[in-house]
């Protein structure tokens, strides 16, 4: 019971952030809480956004997070690179944990979205501003959305496809027929509609497919389709000794801000069952060109929809 309980309650923490802290977790679980008393205090200066006129107000953030079953924030961060620490922000997603509710809202960012990138003062598309780190881009997302960011976790796609085959695939309804050139084994290939088994190479193709019209659009979909299968599967996962392997395995795929000290503070925040709610929030763009490139513009209307959402989700309001 104690190790089906422990996978159970890795589960959504795999997906997430904690792919290879099995091992430390089994260790520490029960003796972490009475030893580690304090957080750090995390403080951001943001824009509260009143839904009913509009008006932004300035004000500081100043929290613990994962204190008294507080909503957070966790950003996922894949890149197109093998060097975890260079290229591009091939996909950027935003989880809103909501522990009270029991409630993962994720919340996919195009990434060719036209933003200021903090640390040009420049606006440029949003897979840019890795160039300059994973704290600019952390800085400006939070710059863009205006609500704080409580945790990063970055990895690449090496690591992605090894997750995915370490714990035997995943089971997707693929949306369409699709056909493309798998760069990685040098092999053309085809996924049919309905449900298939894919291998960690399939699952990236069709999460990363970009040949049906829908661009940026639709890979995003797919990409929160890929999400959300894998936090429902790895909760039914009943392998330790997979688990394990992702410490090595992802060693040099993966990078995080969490702290191992922080982890058993995760664990407690949500129920790894059935009454688990994923939501899908979408931030509307449309194409278009700034000189050569290719970019997403989202108008103002819309983005401050979706700011007004997660805010409200964060618990932070207007006066």
């Amino acid at each position: 019971m104690f190790f089906e309980r422990l996978i159970k309650t890795l589960s959504i923490l795999i997906v997430i952030f904690l792919f290879g802290y099995g091992a430390y977790l089994s260790f520490s679980i029960f003796f972490w809480q009475d030893i580690y008393k304090e957080l750090p205090v995390q403080e951001r200066t943001i824009k509260i956004i009143n839904s009913e006129t509009g008006k932004e107000k300035e004000v500081v953030y100043r929290k613990q997070a994962l204190r008294n079953n507080e909503p957070f924030t966790f950003l996922i961060l894949g890149t197109d690179s093998e060097n975890i620490e260079k290229g591009r922000s091939d996909s950027i997603m935003l989880a809103v944990v909501e522990p009270k509710k029991n409630t993962i809202n994720l919340l996919s960012i195009p990434r060719d979205t036209w933003v200021l990138n903090k640390a040009t003062g420049k606006n440029d598309k949003i897979t840019h501003a890795f160039n300059h780190g994973v704290s600019n881009t952390v800085d400006t997302i939070e710059n863009y959305l205006q609500i704080p960011i409580n945790y990063y976790a970055l990895i690449n796609m090496n690591g992605f496809i090894k997750m995915i085959n370490t714990i035997g695939g995943l089971d997707i309804t693929v949306e369409k027929e699709m056909q493309f050139y798998d760069r990685i084994t040098n092999k053309y290939v085809k996924l049919t509609p309905g449900k298939q088994h894919l291998n960690g190479n399939e699952t990236i193709n069709y999460a990363r497919f970009r040949g049906d019209g829908e661009g940026d659009f639709g890979r995003n979909r797919r990409q929160r389709q890929v999400i959300v299968e894998l936090i429902k599967q790895t909760t039914e996962f009943q392998n330790l000794k997979n688990i394990n392997k992702l410490t090595g395995i992802l060693e040099d795929s993966f990078r995080t801000n969490v702290k191992s000290s922080t982890i058993p503070l995760f664990l407690k925040q949500l129920k790894y069952d059935n009454s688990l709610v994923v939501n899908q929030i979408e931030l509307k763009g449309v194409p278009a060109r700034e000189g050569k490139m290719s970019v997403v513009k989202v108008n103002d209307s819309d983005r401050i929809k979706v700011t007004t959402e997660l805010q409200k989700k964060l618990g932070l309001t207007a006066e």
